[in-house]
């Protein structure tokens, strides 16, 4: 979930999430509920020869981030999803530098690579994971 402002940038002075990212949607945890999860692993028995989908038990899409963060903040955020190309058009008008592998991560979720999801992790740590909500409202909540 962390990596999700650098993906949509300083949207409360742009008041928009401008991503190719269509209807796609998005499993993402914590990073330290993935290094607990991987704790568990490490130090307890029987996961030999197991594998696990470290992400969340729901996805999102911007247009349910661009809601979080609007509740969150009092301020309109719009999702906009252009196409691929109209997307790089417009970071090369404005100078921005964006690695390509970030733009196919991008266009992967258009495509619903990133809706894949699993309770492994909340059955590794014995709870539920941190939704995109809560973790919007706290990273954008005023004061």
């Amino acid at each position: 979930m962390e990596y999700i402002p650098y993906f949509i940038g300083n949207v409360l002075e742009t008041g928009m999430i401008y991503l190719p990212s269509g209807n796609g949607k998005m499993s993402m945890a914590l990073r330290s509920e993935m290094a607990e999860a991987a704790a568990v692993v490490l130090t307890t028995e029987g996961h030999e020869n197991k594998s696990y989908h470290f992400v969340n038990s729901e996805a999102w899409g911007y247009e349910e981030i661009a809601v979080y963060i609007t509740e969150a903040t009092g301020k309109t955020i719009r999702y906009i999803s252009p196409t691929g190309q109209e997307f790089r058009s417009a970071l090369q008008q404005k100078g921005i530098a964006m690695p390509e592998e970030y733009i196919s991560i991008i266009l992967a979720q258009a495509a619903g690579e990133g809706e894949i999801v699993s309770d492994d992790m909340e059955k590794l740590i014995g709870r539920k994971l941190t939704p995109m909500k809560a973790f919007l409202q706290k990273l954008y909540q005023p004061g």
